[in-house]
């Protein structure tokens, strides 16, 4: 079961349905709360919920269980960054 909602959540994530996406992204991080993967996709679907506060959240989660100089990591910072200078601008 949860390989299927790991594959739904990505899934209505690439059919832009971010909403359902996102419940089936928070049903995945409850049975795996460290899947890197996992968590920088939550991340940017939440950028796409218009959330910053929400993906910084999922930030976070990676750079205590996997360090602050993880690649993803760092991507995830950089367009975080991006978009709300974008939003600001």
């Amino acid at each position: 079961l949860k390989g299927l909602s790991y594959v739904l959540a990505k899934s209505y994530n690439a059919l832009r349905n971010f909403e359902l996406a996102e419940k089936y992204f928070s049903y995945c991080i409850k049975q795996e709360p460290k899947n890197l993967d996992l968590l920088f996709s939550a991340g940017l679907n939440a950028l796409a919920l218009g959330s910053s506060d929400n993906a910084r959240h999922y930030l976070r989660i990676i750079g205590k269980h996997h360090g602050y100089h993880n690649p993803l990591f760092n991507q995830l910072d950089k367009t975080i960054n991006s978009w709300e200078a974008e939003q600001n601008s």
